[in-house]
């Protein structure tokens, strides 16, 4: 694994511990350092397999 990647993984990583808090995607975005929310979910989606958004509802519902 690159730095690089092991960096994403680990931004992702804090994300999805701040979404399940359910804290707003733009706020989780800044907060683990992405440059925008759009960049945090196409990252997200990559990784996890499904958008933040969905992520953050299903955790919300449950």
């Amino acid at each position: 694994m690159t730095p690089h990647s092991y960096q994403l993984q680990a931004k992702v990583r804090r994300a999805h511990m701040l979404l399940r808090l359910g804290q707003p995607i733009a706020d989780v975005s800044f907060a683990v350092g992405f440059s925008d929310q759009a960049h945090l979910t196409r990252t997200y989606k990559s990784i996890m397999g499904a958008t933040p958004g969905k992520f953050r509802s299903a955790a919300l519902a449950a």
